[in-house]
């Protein structure tokens, strides 16, 4: 038995975890916070309601993995799984942008 398989839904699970903690270090901090001077509360709270997304998603594309009985999996499944999961990531960001840059002082309001 590996470390991290992919028999484990809680693998996947610490996966998606370390994933999130990694882009709010690496992209909300350094890029998005540090040089580009958006607030730490508003990448944290893209960053949280991302990765309750994700958890929400998980067990559903985790049902769809390939496994002994089923060597190819469910592709389809998957395929919707990550497409949700893709479009509510994309309309969070569309929806939380506009909020958040209206917020900011001297930044023109978008029409």
């Amino acid at each position: 038995m590996a470390l991290l398989d992919n028999d484990r839904l809680s693998h996947w699970f610490a996966g998606a975890v370390f994933t999130w903690v990694m882009i709010f270090l690496i992209w909300g901090v350094l890029v998005f916070h540090l040089w580009l001077k958006v607030p730490t509360a508003t990448i944290a709270e893209f960053t949280g309601i991302g990765f309750a997304l994700q958890l929400a998603i998980t067990p559903w594309l985790f049902s769809a993995r390939a496994t002994r009985q089923n060597p190819s999996g469910q592709i389809t499944q998957r395929a919707a799984a990550v497409t949700v999961l893709l479009y509510a990531e994309a309309l969070l960001f569309f929806l939380l942008c506009p909020t958040q840059l209206a917020q900011r002082p001297g930044v023109a309001p978008i029409p």
